[in-house]
């Protein structure tokens, strides 16, 4: 229960700070594509802060953070292969298929998931990447992999369970929770 706990803390976190990343992203992009450089004057119904002051906003938010838990919330980020190997980045974690080919977890520009294969650099569409049991990726090229109606799981025509690859999260020792 208490890697539960800890996997559920690791994701909120994760999806924290990419909220945090992407709200950035989108600020620079529209500055970016207006080509404006300067704070531009709100009408009086709207609050307009600076980069500046939103990014300080963001760091004493992190720091309260890590003064009322004890840790940063960047603490703990470690991404674990199926071998238990640790990464700093999810893109880094390598995803084994049972024939031993590799894939790696990626987003594109637009922020959408996609996983590539080593071997060939073909883009796979993540909404037919999936984890089995054991760890081990699987293309559901046939489509004989249904997702449950939750998208949290799948099963196949045998009663296999899969796990959509972009899910899929090991610890230390190598195991997904999410099979307990």
């Amino acid at each position: 229960m208490a890697d539960s706990s800890k996997l559920a803390k690791r994701i909120i976190i994760i999806c924290v700070v990419l909220l945090l990343v992407f709200a950035c992203s989108v600020v620079v992009i529209i500055r970016s594509q207006t080509g404006k450089k300067e704070e531009t004057t709100a009408p009086q119904s709207e609050v307009t802060i600076s980069d500046e002051e939103a990014e300080a906003a963001a760091q004493k938010a992190l720091e309260e953070y890590a003064n009322k838990n004890g840790e940063s919330i960047t603490d703990g980020l470690k991404y674990y292969a199926r071998d238990g190997k640790v990464y700093a980045s999810a893109s880094e974690v390598p995803f084994y298929d049972r024939d031993g080919n590799v894939y790696f977890y990626m987003t594109d520009e637009q922020m959408h998931i996609y996983f590539l294969s080593d071997k060939t650099g073909e883009k796979l569409d993540s909404s037919l990447c999936f984890v089995d049991e054991d760890g081990y990726f699987v293309y559901n090229s046939d489509g004989k992999i249904i997702l449950s109606e939750d998208g949290f799981s799948a099963t196949d025509e045998q009663g296999n369970r899969y796990l959509p690859a972009a899910l899929a999260i090991w610890n230390k020792d190598g195991q997904m929770n999410v099979f307990d």
